[in-house]
């Protein structure tokens, strides 16, 4: 176990069920592993924050919005600190008081350094405090808090990064090619990402329709997060907030979990997935991904405005199983492996 998890299991801000519970909780919905926790309530930030200085082996700031000298943003850059999730607290002679979830980037660090001129000095705080400056500051969107902060992608991320290119620089797209079942299968057995288990289906969605949108679920909402197909942008998918406690497609399959395939019913919410996304009247089907008893995420699928879907459509429902059974495998490594490096 880790050091961040171990600290508060020790301080006895957390149990040993808790943390398998906000690991499943983080593999699902992503974020670190901190977020988690205190979403679910296991752990106060104030915990978080003390356990990440601990870690880190550096301070953390309580901060006091109305100290911060905004003017520092437009010295870094409002898309620096969305890339490197580093916000400015303040500057005292040559020293820039830095905010940051990940204190040991260095890249980080030595960019700002490189940009500014200011030698950094860094403060931990817990990423859903940073999430919450961004968001007021910086007008970064919320979905940032469902990216997947796995050990590995922090890795590879900040490997790749440049030091001297001011500007956000796109991510690599993953690829897009279609598979087969048997391929699809055999990659889903080597998923170590929530993204890669989105990636996959996907890509599995594009060789059975001509369009397959993921929606995660959360609390009593259902989220666009990723597509694929004709006329399908993921931006706009990212804007949809389908809510449960109204009568909609998305409702009745996260009730009754089962493959739902048809004409959508006339309801406030399906009309507006028609209208902004479905553009059609064929039918359409929606599958559910259900994990220890929960309907964590929800799979639209259809053939575009002209045509209905085939009989091959049912191939998909039955991947939904194996994509539960990724998210388990996940989960267990995680669990095996170290998961308060990601606090």
């Amino acid at each position: 176990m880790a050091y961040f998890s171990r600290h508060l299991i020790h301080k006895g801000h957390l149990t040993q069920q808790q943390l398998a519970e906000a690991i499943e909780h983080q593999v699902v919905y992503g974020g670190r592993l901190g977020t988690n926790l205190i979403e679910l309530g296991f752990s106060t930030e104030a915990q978080v924050a003390d356990a990440l200085a601990a870690q880190y082996g550096i301070s953390t700031m309580d901060v006091d919005e109305d100290a911060l000298q905004l003017g520092l943003l437009d010295e870094i850059g409002r898309t620096r600190c969305e890339q490197f999730k580093v916000f400015p607290h303040s500057a005292s002679s040559k020293t820039l008081h830095l905010l940051m979830v990940d204190p040991s980037d260095h890249v980080a660090k030595a960019e700002i350094s490189y940009a500014t001129p200011y030698i950094v000095r860094p403060y931990v705080i817990p990423e859903i405090r940073m999430l919450a400056l961004l968001q007021k500051y910086c007008d970064v969107s919320p979905e940032w808090r469902y990216e997947d902060s796995s050990r590995n992608y922090i890795a590879l991320a900040s490997r790749f990064r440049s030091r001297r290119n001011a500007e956000l620089k796109p991510r690599t797209a993953p690829s897009s090619e279609p598979l087969t079942m048997v391929e699809a299968l055999k990659k889903l057995q080597t998923a170590t990402t929530r993204d890669e288990v989105v990636n996959i289906t996907l890509r599995l969605a594009a060789s059975i329709c001509k369009r397959a949108i993921f929606y995660i679920v959360r609390k009593n909402y259902v989220l666009g997060w990723d597509c694929a197909g004709a006329g399908l942008e993921q931006k706009l998918i990212r804007t949809q907030i389908y809510p449960l406690n109204a009568p909609s497609v998305f409702s009745t399959v996260h009730d009754h979990p089962g493959p739902f395939v048809g004409k959508l019913p006339r309801t406030e919410a399906n009309d507006l997935l028609r209208k902004s996304v479905v553009k059609r009247r064929g039918n359409s089907m929606v599958l559910p991904v259900v994990l220890a008893d929960r309907v964590v995420n929800l799979i639209y699928c259809d053939n575009g405005p002209e045509e209905d879907l085939g009989t091959q459509a049912s191939d998909l429902a039955h991947f939904t199983n194996s994509i539960a059974g990724a998210y388990e495998r996940i989960i267990r490594t995680r669990l095996e492996e170290d998961p308060g490096s990601i606090g």
